[in-house]
């Protein structure tokens, strides 16, 4: 309301009202007292019983919006946002705020990414973010590609084909960049050398130590427990060849005239010649002096 009016009202209803004319700076007090509904809500600044007043577009409040109910602008002082005068003035019982001029700096809203400069501008109580220009230098968080921002406020890169990195598996070697833009190395190879023959040939690479790990072969699977009088050696699951198994049988070998003699852990069956040492096997279980035949109708030494 018009300031002259206002003290013309505050001067002037109380002889309508038939009380004496009092001082200006008291009129307030006294005058919210002795005045009708109307005049206490449009003077006074008495709040009106609807919970919400409306502006004449029917929309609520004025462009700044309102907070609580209030009797003075001291009550104004809390703004809706960072693009509002930090004053506000005590209109109709309700605070309302003025937005600040256009392009005046302000920090609210601004999105916590890179790409975008650290304060804005306000336009109509907005604050209004700005983006860093296009190529301006960023960072996606990956190691493996060459980023700036691009002008939209993201942050974008390129591969960096070929560049060292690491994939943070300690069973590759060599990483490096690839053209998709993610690091990758060649996995460790864990094929030798083995314990024993009774582990798989390709062990296993930990990934949280980097070391590789052998794999027992199944039970049973066969193996030689360095014994050549045994047969049917196998493993036990843990890596382990048993011993002792199945005893070797030895022969005698009749086509070399050979007789048995028992077994040698290093080398297997053993023999002696049924020979002497002047004659020679001249067939199966026949020896012969080395100077004599045989004749093909008895097949003995002559």
């Amino acid at each position: 309301m018009n300031p002259t009016v206002k003290t013309l009202l505050l001067l002037v209803l109380p002889a309508l009202l038939g009380t004496a004319c009092i001082p200006f700076d008291e009129a307030p007090p006294e005058f919210c007292r002795n005045a009708d509904t109307k005049r206490r809500q449009e003077i006074c600044g008495e709040q009106s019983d609807r919970s919400e007043q409306t502006s004449p577009d029917g929309g609520s409040g004025s462009d700044a919006g309102t907070e609580t109910s209030c009797t003075d602008a001291s009550h104004c002082n809390s703004p809706p946002g960072e693009c509002y005068a930090a004053q506000g003035a005590c209109m109709n019982g309700r605070c309302e705020y003025l937005p600040k001029p256009t392009g005046d700096v302000c920090h609210d809203a601004i999105p916590p990414t890179q790409c975008f400069n650290s304060s804005g501008t306000c336009s109509n109580g907005v604050c209004i973010a700005s983006v860093k220009p296009r190529g301006e230098p960023c960072d996606d968080g990956n190691s493996c590609t060459s980023d700036t921002c691009d002008g939209a406020g993201s942050c974008s890169g390129l591969p960096s084909v070929g560049t060292s990195c690491d994939d943070h598996n300690p069973c590759t070697l060599g990483d490096q960049c690839n053209s998709s833009g993610a690091c990758s190395g060649t996995l460790r190879s864990c094929s030798s050398p083995h314990p024993n023959q009774c582990y798989q040939y390709t062990g296993t690479c930990n990934t949280s130590t980097g070391a590789c790990e052998e794999v027992p072969k199944p039970n049973g699977s066969a193996c030689n427990d360095g014994n050549a009088c045994t047969t049917g050696d196998s493993c036990d699951g843990n890596g382990a060849c048993l011993t002792g198994g199945t005893p070797l049988e030895c022969f005698d070998i009749r086509e070399e005239c050979l007789i048995s003699t028992g077994c040698s852990p290093a080398s297997g069956c053993t023999y002696r010649s049924s020979c002497t040492s002047n004659q020679h096997c001249q067939e199966p279980g026949i020896c012969c002096a080395n100077t004599s035949g045989i004749t093909s109708s008895n097949a003995r030494c002559l």
